[in-house]
């Protein structure tokens, strides 16, 4: 139970480092408007897979992930300075396309409910 706790904790105190990390001091123009959605670490807490939800064009998405996956030394090496932890772990950025998901299933069923009228 402890462990579960640990692992949540250590899961959000990544995401908002990392967030303040890509807002403040990250400097990569191709990396746009980036905002970290949710961290899924190994049980071990040697993987961090981050979600991150991209504003903008579909073609900056790619962009964006590249960028963001040059630059994840830099990012392991701020999150050291800033977090007590033993070790930081490996960071993959994944795209999360949820909010966008959603927004395709928003527009069906406004058109499901124009077609009932």
């Amino acid at each position: 139970m402890a462990d579960i706790k640990r692992w949540r904790r250590v899961a959000e105190l990544l995401r908002h480092e990392i967030n303040h990390i890509m807002s403040r001091d990250l400097k990569d123009p191709l990396v746009g408007m980036v905002n970290v959605s949710q961290v899924m670490l190994s049980k071990d807490l040697k993987f961090a897979k981050i979600y991150v939800s991209i504003l903008g064009k579909e073609s900056s998405v790619e962009d964006s992930i590249n960028g963001l996956t040059r630059a994840k030394n830099f990012i392991r090496s701020e999150l050291g300075h800033r977090l007590d932890l033993r070790s930081i772990p490996e960071l993959i950025f994944v795209h999360d396309d949820s909010v966008r998901y959603a927004q395709s299933i928003e527009v069906l069923l406004e058109k499901i409910h124009r077609e009932d009228s």
